[in-house]
């Protein structure tokens, strides 16, 4: 096969060169075109190619795959070497970038939705989630410490318990939001502190907020956490920090179109701050904010362990 290898050279830790990579997809009988990612990848991405390959973590991973909307579908490899690695794992894709090489020629292909959002911002599609509420809240305050602090971690499994910890810290006072919100017109109307839109199992530092979510079924799953129902996220999070394994009892609906209307809080995309407090849009003193948030049905394809 033609593959063209989108690399994360900064991504996790480090722990595959790019000549190592190269190496090892022309070793199991391909081309190969490498290209970083920090540099002109899109370039790269235009040439004629059977694979795309992406060693990186969640948000290489959406750069490469937005880039890929729209065109013949070229399926995506990935070799996840991030943090948190939310899409390779909600996909089974959990081996070493050699295991996962040598069994692209019997893996299969498998469609992927994509979700759309609209807003006060334009339209947005994402990978993994998007919503309001607790989670956007500490995106905030984690982009805040990186642009003034250089923490160092010694692996990936510190750095996601560091940020679960600060999670489980937001969680007790993060004041609920009054929001207006219809799925598939049916209204879910409360106070909430937080509100997701799940196309896969997890988000941000492995949060596995919907386990039952399938990014190939054509829907999104809803993930709700009322005002009074903070101890569930509470005792999520006590156990997700000992074992990956856990999972919430959380209120979940599936459908395929949700519009919210409320005020005052961040919308995150993914691993991006979509909508801050300080756009003029979601301004304290300004008019209720409106999303709509859609699903692309199979408009990506990914090769998945078979």
């Amino acid at each position: 096969m033609r593959v063209t290898l989108i690399h994360n050279p900064t991504a996790g830790d480090e722990s595959f060169s790019a000549t190592e990579l190269t190496a090892l997809i022309k070793q199991a009988g391909h081309k190969v075109l490498y290209q970083s990612s920090k540099k002109d990848f899109k370039s790269a991405l235009k040439e004629p190619a059977d694979l795309v390959a992406v060693a990186g973590g969640d948000g290489t991973v959406r750069k490469v795959a937005i880039q890929l909307l729209g065109r013949n579908i070229i399926p995506i490899a990935v070799l996840p070497c991030g943090t948190a690695n939310n899409i390779a794992w909600s996909l089974g894709i959990n081996g070493s970038p050699p295991e996962l090489i040598a069994g692209w020629q019997s893996a299969r292909r498998l469609g992927f939705d994509v979700g759309v959002a609209r807003g006060p911002k334009g339209k947005i599609r994402f990978l993994e989630g998007v919503g309001l509420g607790i989670f956007s809240g500490l995106m905030s305050i984690l982009d805040e410490i990186d642009d003034e602090h250089d923490i160092e971690f010694d692996d990936s499994e510190q750095k996601l318990r560091s940020d679960i910890s600060a999670f489980k810290a937001l969680v007790a006072d993060f004041p609920a939001c009054e929001v207006k919100v219809t799925i598939d017109g049916q209204s879910f109307a409360g106070r909430y502190v937080l509100i997701e839109a799940m196309n896969i199992k997890s988000v941000g530092p492995n949060l596995q907020l919907a386990p039952e979510a399938d990014p190939s079924d054509g829907y999104l799953d809803f993930v709700f956490v009322a005002e009074d129902e903070r101890d569930e996220m509470l005792d999520y999070l006590t156990k997700r920090r000992q074992s990956a394994e856990a999972f919430p009892r959380l209120t979940v609906h599936r459908g395929q179109h949700l519009r919210a209307i409320w005020e005052g809080s961040e919308v995150h995309v993914d691993d991006k701050i979509w909508l801050d407090k300080a756009d003029e849009a979601i301004a304290e003193d300004s008019h209720p904010t409106a999303i709509d948030v859609t699903v692309e049905s199979h408009a990506l394809e990914f090769l998945v362990p078979s």
